[in-house]
């Protein structure tokens, strides 16, 4: 739904986590040209399930310039930079500097009510970028996405963890990476 994409459109997603992931989904679903994902160190699993999900280029942010991977990958700037990175505000310059002129930034996630640094006005005059916020999904959005689980088997791949009701306290440990980061992508638990 937000940010309403257009087949066609190319998109930069920072952060692989289940927002990420659903947000890479959607946008290749429509028919997005080009799809990048970044992450951290500790999200090696994540950016492998990217890449098995259809991202056309994934990106170590911890080992590697994400504006120069983008700009070797797609060779220009995104239409839409999607931040779904959990509690770093540093990821919003970030995504204003990734963006095309004209282009949108779709915020999907929340800092921890931490301030933003670093973040100049002129940026977004000047490039006349669009900003947008995301909290959730409509009812329409949640019907999407439930169809696309009947279709797309490959959605498998974004649950690494699966609990039973009983055990949900756990599934919130792992959930939160107390369990390890390692080869964690999301959690599910089945009632």
């Amino acid at each position: 739904e937000i940010p309403n994409l257009q087949p066609g459109d190319n998109v930069m997603i920072l952060g692989p986590g289940p927002r990420g992931l659903s947000a890479l989904v959607a946008a290749k679903a429509v028919g997005a040209g080009w799809v990048g994902v970044s992450g951290l160190s500790d999200d090696t699993e994540r950016l492998a399930v990217a890449e098995r999900l259809g991202a056309d280029m994934t990106v170590n942010s911890d080992l590697d310039d994400i504006p120069a991977a983008v700009g070797d990958s797609l060779g220009s700037r995104p239409d839409v930079v999607i931040d779904v990175t959990s509690d770093d505000p540093e990821a919003i310059p970030l995504a204003l500097d990734l963006v095309r002129a004209g282009g949108q930034v779709v915020i999907g996630s929340t800092k921890g009510m931490k301030p933003v640094n670093q973040l100049f006005a002129d940026v977004v005059v000047l490039k006349e970028l669009t900003i947008r916020g995301a909290f959730g999904a409509s009812s329409a959005g949640y019907h999407w996405a439930t169809r696309q689980l009947g279709i797309d088997e490959r959605l498998d791949l974004m649950v690494s963890h699966e609990f039973g009701l009983s055990e949900a306290p756990r599934a919130l440990q792992a959930a939160a990476g107390l369990l390890g980061r390692d080869e964690l992508v999301s959690v599910a638990v089945s009632i």
